[in-house]
């Protein structure tokens, strides 16, 4: 591949074979792998296309960003080979430096779609600014479903070990949530109505009949969808695979709750898919939002690898201490410090309803990062008693500093519950 002036037509620098890499499975390599080829095509995109030398004629690559969001988009798509990644894939995105996915409010009705766009479009403009609303009201949804449902929830209650838990109750109260007569997506339409958990062929097809003949009883300025759940295995830009090893394709980039979060090492995800009728009255998915959880049988969403980690440091070393009750949380929306600032952390430890445990887990350390987190950090301590943070990025060590620090402060609360004890008895007698 190589660049070539948009004027003069002509040739420019000839890309390396492990830019070529990056460009054709950008998914597989990390932000620090890609940041000096997206730099290259930062420079290169006012004045030069990219070829791909797949055919004997020139095939166009337009270097495009939009909403701080790089990729590149096939002029024309028939000019490539049957075998070139391009003949089946218009357009590739190369990164993706979106904010934090950091909820503030519940949504209030769960409309995705309205119906001024058009349902079987497959422009190779980028998304739109309707989609990424769309993409964010998805994830609003799965998270308020996941509040709900208390999936977001660790009880210890009589010794009864807290990791292992009954996947089908857990699947049961995510749907129970889900057909909450409360939850609407218009006046008359009820969520539930439009809502499968079972992700399988069969209930695809299912789902589109039903879409075909009931979305004639939607409002007119909304699109009728469907909703899918699924724990999926694996998550790509453009596909997902289900445990049952099936492979579901999705029109636009899967999103996940970070633009920093690895999709290798946070399997497995708990995903929600939004699936709406082309001109052909077929079903497709639209759009993904993909939540990493601690195991395929515990859904407690974690919004990390590293949090998945931090979360088994935290149950390992509350194990230690059986004496305390004890109730973590994942926050899935923000909270709000008297300035009615947001914040949000990891996770909150409530011990003994008396102590209450604020961690943080810290991903990486490049600037943006570190300045994000240092704000939450600085919103939220006035409403713990202790504040931890987990600078997992560092690997073992990091673990095993936390989980001393972490000790340090059950055995302060356990001695005070000691005194407290103490205390009681002496006033009695």
């Amino acid at each position: 591949m190589y660049f070539i002036n948009k004027k003069t037509k002509e040739k420019g620098e000839i890309l390396t074979k492990f830019e070529e890499k990056i460009i054709f499975r950008p998914e597989d390599y990390e932000s620090s792998s890609k940041s000096s080829l997206i730099k290259k095509l930062e420079i290169y995109k006012q004045d030069f296309w990219l070829v791909c030398p797949c055919s004997g004629s020139e095939t166009i690559l337009v270097i495009c960003s939009k909403d701080n969001n790089l990729y590149l988009r096939c002029k024309n798509i028939h000019g490539h080979e049957e075998s070139c990644f391009f003949s089946q894939k218009s357009k590739i995105y190369l990164s993706n430096n979106s904010s934090l996915f950091m909820p503030r409010k519940r949504p209030k009705t769960f409309d995705l779609y309205k119906n001024i766009d058009n349902i079987g479009d497959r422009s190779e403009e980028a998304p739109s600014q309707g989609n990424q609303s769309s993409v964010t009201k998805l994830g609003k949804m799965l998270y308020a479903i996941l509040q709900d449902s208390k999936s977001n929830i660790i009880t210890y209650d009589n010794n009864k070990d807290p990791t292992k838990v009954d996947r089908f109750a857990s699947l049961k109260a995510i749907t129970k949530a889900f057909t909450d007569p409360q939850k609407k997506i218009s006046k008359d339409i009820l969520l539930g109505d439009y809502y499968r958990y079972s992700l399988k062929r069969k209930n695809v097809q299912e789902a589109g009949s039903l879409l075909e003949k009931k979305g004639k009883e939607w409002p007119i300025h909304l699109k009728p969808f469907f909703i899918f759940t699924t724990i999926a295995k694996s998550v790509e830009s453009s596909f997902f695979i289900t445990m049952n090893s099936e492979s579901f394709e999705v029109e636009n980039p899967i999103t996940l709750p970070s633009p920093w979060i690895s999709k290798e090492k946070s399997k497995p995800y708990f995903l929600i898919a939004s699936a709406l009728l082309n001109e052909k009255k077929e079903l497709y998915f639209k759009n993904a939002f993909a939540m990493p959880i601690q195991t395929r049988n515990i859904i407690m969403p974690v919004e990390s690898h590293y949090e998945r980690l931090c979360l088994f440091d935290i149950v390992k070393v509350l194990k230690t201490s059986p004496t305390i009750s004890y109730t973590i949380e994942k926050p899935l929306f923000c909270l709000y410090n008297n300035n009615k600032k947001p914040f949000r952390p990891d996770f909150i430890v409530f011990l003994d309803n008396r102590t209450t445990v604020f961690i943080e887990v810290l991903g990486m350390n490049t600037n943006k990062y570190c300045s994000t987190k240092k704000i939450i950090q600085e919103r939220a301590e006035e409403f713990c008693d202790t504040y931890l943070s987990v600078e997992a990025y560092k690997g073992l060590d990091s673990q095993v500093l936390f989980k001393r620090n972490f000790k340090m402060v059950l055995d302060k609360h356990e001695e005070k519950s000691l005194q407290k004890s103490r205390f009681s008895l002496k006033k009695t007698a």
